[in-house]
């Protein structure tokens, strides 16, 4: 019996930790739902203000079977948060 997982990474440049992760694991970084050319493009029609839209990105096996990941600060704008010192 297989189990899935998803990994969420907290960082301050999703989208180099997810091209970064998807180049050592052989992934790809996801792209949006069918029909939009951008997430951003796809959560703008999806009534989400810019100001809420969540800055992130993902990385999925383009066999489908391994695990996805994620990257991403919270908000806009907002600063992520530090683990640590």
């Amino acid at each position: 019996m297989t189990t899935s997982i998803q990994v969420t990474f907290d960082c301050a440049d999703p989208d180099r930790l997810a091209r970064f992760w998807a180049d050592v694991l052989g992934y790809q970084v996801q792209p949006p739902p069918p029909g939009f050319a951008s997430w951003p493009e796809f959560l703008k029609a999806k009534g989400i203000p810019e100001h809420e839209q969540p800055v992130a990105s993902a990385i999925v096996d383009p066999a489908g079977a391994g695990h996805a990941a994620t990257s991403g600060v919270s908000r806009r704008g907002s600063a992520p948060r530090r683990c640590g010192r």
